[in-house]
């Protein structure tokens, strides 16, 4: 029997189940009993959920609970909230007690547990001074993030008073202060032993101490296939010692390379944004030379010579084929007449047929003289000009005519702009 808690004695009891039922809210009710004697006991809904088993007749278990005295009927009962089979031992009973208290107070809900910094500057310590652990720890830190400062701790953590000196340790650790700062997170850590080596960090002062903690704790006792309240209360819990290390403290070849991308990444939005600076700012200009009194004359006429050169271009072909094809139009348009071949048979100097009149006239046959050069005066939006024979040109200002030169560099405007 354990000590009293509100004047009903809390006890471990063991025996056989025997009529066992359920009722429909929830409740179990059975009895406990050996050769000698029988007690009723009930597994309320509330504690049935924490309970490990459910009871069942002709099964052999351990209870925890209080007992209850009823004086009017002369009858007392075992109230249970934890049941285990018989083949556990007491210090597995209480293990799984002091857990289930401990989840009920909140000290497991992950809604709790805090982040670790991303750059660490002073990573606190709490292990033992003999060993591998401390070696692995320092040697990863230095390789991965040379730049944080390690505050060490020793303390005991196997053995009696074990509990006690983690549980200290971990409190002075979170308390101290050097330039007006403190260490930012913390690490348990403790190398893989059996359940009695690891008792210390199933005891409820350490796992009260970690709670506690101001600062981020992260537990790395043992090996992963051990688990511990200490893991469970803790802000992060991580398999190996070593392990633990590489999450704390982040890769320093890693941050370089972040470095540099985000170096590139910045050189170029400042290219882009200095291209867009710029094209705006030649916008900009070519708008004020547009809209300037003193820049608007000279825009002007570099507009007047731009169209003047456009004009001349698009003018040139029309008018070369106009004045090559201006005598066959003018012989297509004379009316038709009966004509005759002559048949004299000698042969002239002239054109090889020559023109005669027609059949009935008697006249004599006489060879057409040359036609005279045609000439086409032709209009213009800035002056007049005329084509006198096919290649000759003169404008209303210059005398005599003047041969045509070449199309892309005569000028066709007023007297003032003339060549001569």
């Amino acid at each position: 029997m354990s000590k009293p808690e509100a004047g009903k004695p809390i006890v471990w009891l063991r025996g056989e189940v025997v009529n066992a039922s359920r009722s429909p809210a929830g409740h179990h009710y059975f009895a406990l009993k050996d050769q000698d004697a029988q007690l009723r006991c009930v597994l309320f809904r509330g504690s049935a959920f924490n309970s490990p088993i459910m009871p069942a007749n002709g099964l052999a278990l351990v209870a925890h609970g209080a007992v209850h005295l009823y004086e009017r009927q002369g009858s007392c009962e075992l109230v249970a909230d934890l049941l285990f089979p018989e083949g556990v031992g007491v210090a597995q009973m209480q293990g799984e007690q002091l857990y289930r208290q401990l989840e009920s107070e909140g000290l497991f809900e992950p809604s709790r547990k805090r982040p670790l910094p991303r750059l660490p500057r002073r990573i606190g310590i709490v292990s033992s001074e003999r060993g591998a652990v401390i070696h692995d720890l320092l040697s990863v830190l230095e390789r991965r993030f040379p730049l944080a400062e390690v505050i060490f701790l020793p303390t005991p953590v196997q053995g009696p008073g074990a509990a006690a000196a983690i549980a200290h340790a971990v409190g002075r650790l979170g308390r101290w202060r050097r330039d007006g700062g403190g260490i930012e997170v913390m690490v348990i850590a403790r190398g893989g032993g059996s359940d009695e080596d690891l008792a210390a960090f199933n005891d409820e002062r350490l796992v009260r101490a970690i709670f506690a903690s101001p600062v981020p704790v992260v537990s790395a006792v043992g090996h992963e296939t051990n688990l511990t309240l200490s893991d469970l209360v803790a802000d992060l819990r991580a398999p190996t010692p070593s392990a633990a290390a590489e999450l704390l403290a982040p890769d320093v070849t890693a941050l370089r390379n972040d470095v540099r991308a985000l170096q590139r990444r910045a050189e170029h939005a400042l290219k882009q944004q200095f291209n867009q600076r710029r094209r705006a700012l030649q916008d900009m200009q070519r708008r004020l030379r547009a809209l300037s009194p003193a820049l608007q004359p000279a825009t002007r006429d570099a507009d007047i010579h731009r169209a003047l050169r456009q004009g001349r271009a698009a003018l040139w072909l029309p008018l070369t084929l106009a004045v090559t094809l201006w005598p066959l139009r003018a012989m297509k348009s004379q009316p038709a007449t009966n004509w005759k071949r002559e048949k004299s048979g000698e042969r002239r100097n002239g054109p090889r047929f020559a023109y005669a009149t027609p059949v009935s006239s008697t006249a004599t046959v006489t060879p057409r003289p040359p036609a005279a050069p045609m000439a086409a005066t032709f209009a213009h939006a800035s002056g007049a000009f005329t084509l006198a024979g096919p290649m000759k040109f003169h404008c209303s200002c210059c005398q005599p005519p003047a041969a045509v030169p070449p199309p892309r560099s005569f000028g066709i405007g007023s007297p003032a702009a003339c060549a001569r």
